[in-house]
């Protein structure tokens, strides 16, 4: 459970909130063969805390015992949502993990990769810009590294793996010839969707659009932000502001804006009011470069708001014909997406789309994860 604990992103992200979900299930169908383990000095999902006290489920704290101890003295094996090279330490533990890609084989850098994290004046604009082009002389020694920690899982009869999508099996078979399609069994990620209540106050906004993990290279977020700006600064017909969660101010991004009255930087934000801010948006702006599986459109669409994203990775396979696609490097074609969503008729197509397809992957969803749990129950 550690790695379903909060990172330097916050308490919430994709593997932590896939972690939580199975979790919840192996409880259901077998509470009995659980044991937790976790670090009781950082936050904790609170409906995980309230299953391991209802079913009295054994807890093991990371600041008092290891992983491999804490799974010798249950006699067991390791899971865990998402991997870690400690965990083959020690060659008699069984381990059990989702690999949810190979990011870091496929996506080494972005040309704004290094224009996120609170940088802002004119020298820390010029530091970003030429760390981003230096960057490709140290993609070699990254790409070594990767694929170190790659062959750990996948080359180690130690390790027994599953993935999250069809999009990161063949992602994993493009980059390891060696490695068989049979090896790689595909669950999908299981449903976030919960029924917390809607706050009433971020119908403030007034139209909005969306974009989230502002904070995060991989997903993006400058060059939506400047397919806005431009817009903004084009078009003075183009109603409506753009939030943004992730980061506080726009002073955390190295970029230069214009209109910076438009721009709402919310920071870090909790699932209720990411649910109410999914619930009133004009739309999902999800320029993503990367995803194992891909939730934010999935929980936009649960709450009727329609989608503009990536053509890229899992999000075709994943979202289907429910979502309005654009190159995610391509700044002039989200614009023309944006502007596309401008026809109401558009927009309330992709919102009656992306509600059918809500529905639909959630079914398999579902399914997936009781098949996933049930699986790793019959290793015991």
């Amino acid at each position: 459970m550690t790695k379903t604990q909060q990172t330097s992103d916050g308490k919430f992200h994709g593997g932590g909130k896939y972690g939580i979900e199975v979790f919840k299930k192996l409880v259901e169908l077998s509470p009995e063969k659980v044991a937790a383990y976790y670090n009781n000095n950082l936050y904790v999902n609170t409906e995980v805390l309230h299953l391991i006290k209802q079913f009295n489920i054994p807890t093991y704290f990371s600041n008092n015992i290891s992983i491999i101890d804490a799974s010798k003295e249950e006699g067991s094996f390791i899971y865990s949502p998402l991997y870690d090279m400690k965990y083959t330490l020690d060659k008699s533990v069984r381990i059990y993990v989702t690999l949810h890609g190979v990011r870091d084989l496929v996506l080494l850098s972005d040309k704004y990769q290094y224009s996120y994290g609170g940088r802002h004046g004119i020298g820390e604009h010029c530091k970003a810009f030429l760390k981003s082009h230096l960057v490709k002389y140290g993609n070699k020694k990254r790409l070594e590294r990767a694929k170190t920690k790659y062959l750990s899982i996948l080359e180690n009869e130690q390790v027994k793996y599953i993935t999250v999508s069809n999009h990161s099996k063949y992602a994993i078979l493009a980059s390891f010839p060696q490695i068989m399609p049979e090896q790689i069994n595909v669950y999908y990620s299981p449903s976030t969707i919960c029924n917390l209540p809607i706050k009433n106050i971020f119908s403030k906004y007034g139209k909005y659009w969306l974009v989230v993990s502002g904070n995060r290279w991989i997903k993006n977020a400058i060059r939506a932000i400047i397919a806005f700006d431009q817009l903004f600064s084009e078009r003075s017909s183009l109603q409506g502001k753009v939030v943004i969660t992730g980061i506080k101010s726009l002073n955390e991004l190295s970029v230069k804006i214009s209109n910076t009255d438009r721009f709402i930087c919310v920071g870090y934000v909790d699932e209720e009011e990411l649910k109410s801010l999914y619930h009133y948006a004009y739309a999902l702006v999800y320029p993503t470069l990367d995803e194992g599986f891909g939730y934010p459109p999935i929980e936009a669409m649960y709450e009727k708001c329609p989608v503009i994203g990536s053509a890229v990775a899992s999000i075709p396979e994943v979202c289907g014909d429910s979502i309005l696609y654009f190159n995610p490097y391509s700044i002039a074609e989200i614009k023309m997406r944006i502007l596309q969503f401008e026809d109401e008729k558009v927009r309330n197509t992709f919102i009656e789309r992306g509600v059918k397809r809500q529905q639909f992957i959630q079914q398999r969803q579902e399914q997936d994860l009781k098949d996933f749990c049930v699986f790793l129950i019959n290793q015991l």
